[in-house]
């Protein structure tokens, strides 16, 4: 869909399809509690038990968010925000399973028909109700010809959708072709557009009523459409062709329980507590009144402000790990399994690349274990595919390219990269030497990049490696010119992973990948409904993708978090992340 791939990167720590998920019940249900006394001194007092409200819990991030609108973003430290100013469709619980936000509840009738009861009273942070009209306008943004984010074919299965996605690819056929001019085609698209909402499968049967037709049956579907609630649409609709330049991408306002304050670019971003939240699981609003996200622009950084107590939160580096459970008794610490990997991904249309040889060569060269050994101490595992093994779809008995650099060898000279009176291998007159680009302060990237720069020299490769900082490295990723990186996936709930690897997904142009069987299978695991089939094809799926080595796949790392003892409540490490029940959480004085 070359109309709908814009802005393709972005990856934060970990980047995909995942939301930060909220639900649990377990707390006081007060509607509106007094507020907790939060500073000045205490000696002398006891402090209150139980939930209270009051209290800014700063959660450190390691680059700054770049779009606060939630069908834009594409990195963590964006999503991280986003999510807590705006209420998704459905939320997830710490077992991943579908729970009611602005979705009360839902029916599915014949496997492709779905009717959402939105929950009423709901408002936005304006004051302005929130109804049917602003949660079908989040895809009438999604869906037109001027959309500038990677959500497009996600929701090529609703009734109408992907017929939308022709006409545009005909017209943009019809530019290329020179037979109309690029204000003719946005006239065009813009009519077939109108046309898709008039005729399609997405329709408001009332205020508090939104209903979905499918042309057939997608298992993934209630995932993709759950994550994306109402847009104030009041606010946004003027701005619909160019959402990125509205005031409110970077100044938004949604209905979730955390209300936007400021943003001081490259230092924090505050938002504060929204009193008529109610659509948590615990159905109350927040007990804490303040989140500031303090840019902290280095992990080892991070983890000072946590031991000093300038920040709440901080991922722990697995060597410090020991360290703080014996040393820092004012943090709890929290260890537990992520839906996400890491990997070195390269530019496919790059010839140095495109050879599936080759890239089955640089895997065989690298010392994975190694990497997992020194740098995560036990608390990881070597990557060999796509997926999780907290997902039920996830085969751990794929085809492995272990260590051997001998073999690498042999396999590169096979592949007509011979090395030359230097040293370094070369083929047709081009030397073996790519740069593998990463972001600074993640010193588990940095030092994976220095260990496979060691690696391939032996072999007679030449790498460079470039530290660039975040926003830098994102544009990087999102550009022609890379060629390898060392970035990771948080993955979604369902293990769809069409706009990741499908060649008409949102994030290909990231790597450029085109495997017709792939593609093939991944349409086979949207349309069947039965889980044991659907694992017995994301299996094929995971050994297709390992085969290939469209990745280096690196390793799965264990979240390893710190968290201030002054958080109080049922605060609980889960794949569905730490903050899954935030609004459980208080704080204590």
């Amino acid at each position: 869909m070359k109309s709908n791939k814009f802005l393709m990167g972005a990856l934060a720590t970990v980047v995909g399809a995942s939301v930060i998920l909220a639900g649990c019940s377990g707390g006081t249900k007060t509607e509106d509690p007094k507020p907790a006394e939060t500073s000045g001194s205490t000696e002398g007092t006891k402090a209150p038990e139980g939930p209270q409200v009051g209290g800014t819990y700063i959660r450190s991030t390691i680059g700054d968010a770049a779009i606060l609108l939630p069908i834009l973003t594409q990195d963590t430290s964006s999503s991280d925000v986003s999510t807590l100013v705006f209420d998704p469709l459905l939320s997830l619980d710490d077992k991943l399973n579908l729970i009611p936000a602005f979705a009360e509840s839902y029916t599915v009738d014949q496997d492709k028909i779905y009717t959402f009861k939105l929950a009423q009273g709901v408002t936005f942070h304006d004051g302005k109700p929130a109804t049917c009209a602003d949660q079908k306008f989040s895809f009438e943004a999604m869906s037109h010809p001027k959309y500038q984010g990677v959500r497009f074919g996600d929701f090529l299965a609703v009734k109408g959708w992907q017929e939308l996605s022709d006409a545009y690819d005909a017209i943009d056929k019809d530019v290329e072709d020179k037979k109309i001019d690029e204000a003719q085609a946005d006239a065009k698209k813009l009519e077939a557009w109108n046309n898709f909402w008039k005729t399609g499968g997405m329709t408001c049967v009332d205020d508090n009523t939104f209903k979905v037709e499918l042309t057939e049956p997608s298992a993934p579907f209630i995932f993709d459409v759950a994550v994306y609630g109402p847009m104030p649409k009041h606010l946004l609709e003027a701005d619909i062709a160019d959402l990125k330049a509205s005031k409110y991408a970077t100044a938004p306002i949604g209905t979730g329980g955390m209300k936007f304050v400021e943003w001081v670019k490259d230092d924090h971003i505050l938002l504060e507590r929204n009193p008529d939240w109610k659509l948590g699981y615990a159905k109350h609003p927040t007990w804490i009144e303040k989140v500031l996200f303090k840019v902290v622009p280095d992990a080892q950084a991070n983890m000072v402000a946590l031991e000093t107590g300038d920040v709440h939160l901080s991922s722990i580096q697995a060597d410090s790990w020991d360290r703080f459970k014996a040393e820092v008794k004012h943090v709890n610490l929290h260890e537990y399994p992520q839906l996400a990997y890491t990997y070195m991904g390269y530019n496919l249309q790059n010839p140095m690349f495109s050879d599936r040889a080759v890239r089955q060569a640089i895997t065989t060269a690298i010392p994975r274990q190694e990497i997992v050994d020194k740098l995560y101490l036990g608390h990881g595992a070597i990557a060999n595919t796509h997926g999780s093994p907290a997902l039920w779809s996830y085969d751990p008995n794929v085809t492995v390219f272990n260590y051997d650099p001998d073999k690498a060898g042999k396999m590169l000279d096979e592949a007509g990269w011979k090395v030359g009176a230097d040293g370094i291998r070369e083929k047709d007159g081009q030397k073996f030497k790519f740069e593998i680009a990463t972001n600074n302060g993640n010193k588990y990237r940095e030092q994976s990049a220095v260990i496979i720069q060691q690696a391939l020299k032996k072999i007679g490769i030449e790498v460079s490696v470039n530290l660039m900082e975040w926003n830098a490295f994102l544009e990087y990723v999102d550009s022609d010119k890379k060629q390898a990186y060392i970035l990771g996936w948080s993955l979604g709930a369902d293990p769809d992973p069409y706009s990741i690897f499908h060649s008409q997904g949102g994030f290909n142009m990231m790597h450029g990948y085109n495997n017709p069987k792939v593609d093939e299978l991944i349409m086979q695991g949207k349309a069947v409904t039965d889980m044991e089939k659907r694992k017995k094809i994301y299996q094929e799926l995971g050994e297709e993708l390992a085969v290939d080595q469209v990745y280096t796949f690196l390793y799965y790392a264990n979240a390893l978090v710190g968290l201030n003892n002054q958080i109080k409540g049922d605060v609980k490490g889960t794949p569905a992340g730490i903050h899954w029940n935030y609004e459980e959480w208080y704080m204590m004085p």
